[in-house]
């Protein structure tokens, strides 16, 4: 997991040190990605009470 998050990480940053995306576009994406993982794991890992 940590490995994966680095990864993640390291990818962003070197997309706006590159000038490929802007900051907020990396911060947006991680946002959104943050968000879906949280509610999958939710619906597939929590039981339903």
């Amino acid at each position: 997991t940590a490995l994966v998050l680095g990864w993640a990480i390291f990818v962003g940053l070197s997309r706006i040190v590159l000038g490929a995306h802007y900051a907020s576009d990396v911060l947006f994406s991680a946002g959104v990605a943050s968000v879906v993982t949280i509610l999958m794991y939710r619906q597939l890992y929590l039981k339903k009470n």
